[in-house]
């Protein structure tokens, strides 16, 4: 006999009986049917949120950082890389020619420090080329606009008015 059958059986046997609706324990047992029934809800919506979010987070991680990333090699886990990664036209033309690609951008990461009066911090700035598409990231920026990538050397200088030493890129 199937294991499940069995369970269904006792507990329809345990509801139907006319013992089980007067006693002391039918309040008890009803509660506990709720509660398990909540639990199981709970977890599922737990879970569901879950997964939404963990592909929410892939997603702006993929818009930010690419799904893949070629870097010369180096000898340390850094990422910021002293020595530029130069790709031939052949390794290019390989690379673009594959159907599951969308875009191949060229970046670069340059360290660099926010000095105030009182502090400092360290940060990294990216650069990406003229041809970078800045339309993926439009949803992401709250208030200003994007720099002009015409070539133009941007100083950036930050005013610690408001007594907050650490500024965030």
């Amino acid at each position: 006999m199937n294991p499940l059958r069995l369970s269904l059986f006792l507990a329809q046997r345990l509801q139907n009986s006319h013992y089980y609706k007067h006693s002391v324990s039918a309040r008890i047992i009803k509660i506990a049917t709720v509660a398990v029934a909540l639990g199981i809800a709970m977890i599922l919506i737990a879970l569901a949120t879950g997964f939404g979010l963990q592909k929410e987070i892939a997603s702006k991680t993929a818009i930010f950082n690419g799904h893949l990333s070629l870097s010369s090699f180096e000898n340390n886990s850094a990422t910021i890389s002293i020595e530029p990664l130069f790709i031939e036209d052949s390794l290019r033309k390989t690379i673009t020619s594959l159907s599951n690609l969308s875009k191949l951008d060229g970046v670069t990461y340059k360290a660099g420090l926010f000095k105030s009066k009182s502090t400092f911090e360290g940060g990294v700035f990216k650069g990406v080329g003229s041809n970078y598409p800045w339309g993926r990231l439009q949803n992401y920026l709250k208030e200003g606009e994007f720099m002009s990538p015409k070539g133009v050397n941007v100083i950036l200088n930050i005013n610690e008015s408001s007594g907050s030493s650490s500024e965030s890129l």
